[in-house]
């Protein structure tokens, strides 16, 4: 019998070493002894991740090989394969490894036998691998560390994160999270070891690490976040705890809120079905021309109890006209005086204006702010606003891309937008942009026909029409983009000589 001691946290590296020494030997599996010394440590692990290590072809002896001759190989699916099993917690996976890489020798097709139980114990094995790797990408939490001193070296942010794997799965996970954020420093510490990500360097730690005591300023921002988009009527208790198994959650920052919005979410409900049934909420989809008629007597009743603009700006926040108040972090009110003379509407908050709860000081606002003082007008003398209040997008890794809103959104702001024309009272509304163009007009107007003169309408504030600031930073052309500014700037500039004049 031969006996092979290996460590519970052994690596591939090791134990190919040691089974390509016996395979060579002709030591059959049940003449071989795996040793793990400790077993208590076993303990420390309990379950489930993905195949990822690019194949390579191994030597692995033949039984029939007399010793010393030179070993054979396996195929890339059975390197694959062995990898991945190997990074399991369970102590058994060096003898089901060896026993494989065995019985591969003589039986290439076995890994194609999916009922053979040495496979199928190696496939429960990578499915357990693969839900832990998903786990630990879904469920890690970066806090920021600020450096003594308060200052960040050559610009990089430093983050730590901590998380308690399953399984042996730092080497291959790490590739996913400097891909994703590969513009900052991280550490990630765990009780099996940590990986360290410093100036697009990753390097591998296998001491183990204890939690650190982590916090940052974001993490209120992210709570605020969580709860905005917990929806009380859609609760699935069981599904939820599925999805983020309870075990995960002492580590993430967002579960202590779980408890008190799971008490608080019968509430909601009643009060969200409330706001149904009195008609100051709208639903979603207008099935009947009636239902209709019956919510725009309740908008416009809505209208003459509000009381200013702060009064709006309240009744804003609870708004569930249309379902991007699910998504975005926070309704994004207007801006400006009260009565301003001009009034600017742009298309909807972008993702700075998401977060701050601002209108324009995403890039778009900078832009603007920029020739609103080339051309003399004071941003503080500007009533600000968008025709859609949330914020519209896709996520596509960290970032979270814009989208156009469509009619339906369009149409379930509308009320919003008129009871700030109705307050405000302004002389002038320039539009930025198709979309604010179409919810002043009610309609759909193209911007090429209307662009560059003043409007007016009976009972209605003069209009201007013009183009988004954001449509400036989208050119990719700069001697056109140069063109677009100049444009604007001279519509701007006829906006500012009409309310002087006008």
């Amino acid at each position: 019998m031969k006996r092979i001691t290996l460590p519970l946290d052994a690596r591939f590296e090791a134990w190919r070493n040691e089974a390509r020494a016996a395979l060579a030997e002709g030591v059959a599996p049940d003449r071989v002894e795996w040793v793990v010394p400790d077993p208590e440590q076993s303990e420390l692990f309990a379950s489930e991740a993905l195949p990822v290590l690019q194949g390579e072809q191994v030597p692995a002896a033949r039984a029939s090989e007399p010793v010393g001759h030179p070993v054979g190989h396996v195929t890339k699916a059975a390197l694959v394969m062995l990898r991945s099993i190997l990074r399991h917690h369970d102590p058994a996976r060096f003898a089901l490894a060896y026993r494989l890489l065995w019985r591969l020798q003589s039986e290439p097709a076995l890994l194609a036998i999916a009922t053979d139980p040495d496979i199928r114990e190696a496939a429960r094995m990578e499915h357990q691998i693969r839900r832990d790797m998903h786990k630990m990408k879904a469920f890690l939490r970066f806090r920021e560390a600020i450096p003594e001193g308060g200052e960040e070296e050559g610009g990089r942010r430093h983050f730590v994160a901590w998380f308690e794997p399953e399984n042996y799965i730092l080497e291959s996970v790490a590739p996913f999270f400097a891909e994703r954020f590969s513009d900052m420093d991280w550490l990630i510490l765990t009780p099996i070891g940590s990986v360290l990500h410093e100036r697009g360097k990753i390097t591998f730690d296998t001491q183990p690490c204890t939690p650190p005591a982590m916090q940052d300023d974001v993490e209120a921002l992210w709570h605020r976040y969580y709860q905005s988009i917990f929806n009380p009527a859609r609760i699935k208790t069981k599904a939820m705890r599925s999805e983020m198994p309870t075990k995960y959650w002492k580590n993430l920052p967002e579960t202590r809120l779980i408890p008190q919005m799971l008490a608080d979410a019968e509430k909601r409900v009643a009060a969200m079905v409330a706001l149904q049934n009195d008609g100051s909420a709208p639903g979603f989809h207008e099935r009947h021309q009636a239902e209709w008629a019956r919510r725009e007597e309740a908008s416009r009743a809505e209208k003459a109890a509000l009381d200013g603009l702060p009064a709006l700006g309240h009744a804003l926040s609870s708004c569930q006209r249309c379902s991007l108040c699910r998504f975005a972090t926070q309704v994004v009110t207007g801006e400006g005086p009260e009565h301003a003379p001009l009034m600017l509407i742009g298309e909807q908050p972008g993702d700075q204006e998401d977060l701050q709860g601002r209108p324009f000081v995403g890039p778009a606002g900078q832009v603007l702010d920029r020739i609103l003082g080339e051309v003399g007008i004071a941003r503080d003398e500007v009533y600000l606003t968008n025709a859609v209040k949330h914020f519209k997008f896709v996520s596509k890794g960290r970032r979270r891309i814009h989208q156009t809103p469509d009619r339906n959104e369009i149409v379930a702001c509308s009320p919003w937008l008129e009871q700030e024309i109705t307050l405000v009272r302004p002389r002038l509304i320039v539009t930025l942009g198709a979309t604010a163009l179409q919810a002043f007009e009610g309609r759909v107007t193209r911007l090429g026909v209307t662009r560059g003169r003043v409007r007016q309408d009976h009972g209605r504030p003069a209009t201007l029409a013009t183009i988004h600031p954001s449509y400036l930073l989208r050119l990719p052309d700069p001697q056109r983009a140069q063109e677009e500014e100049r444009r604007f700037v001279e519509e701007l500039t006829m906006a500012k000589d009409w309310l002087r004049t006008g």
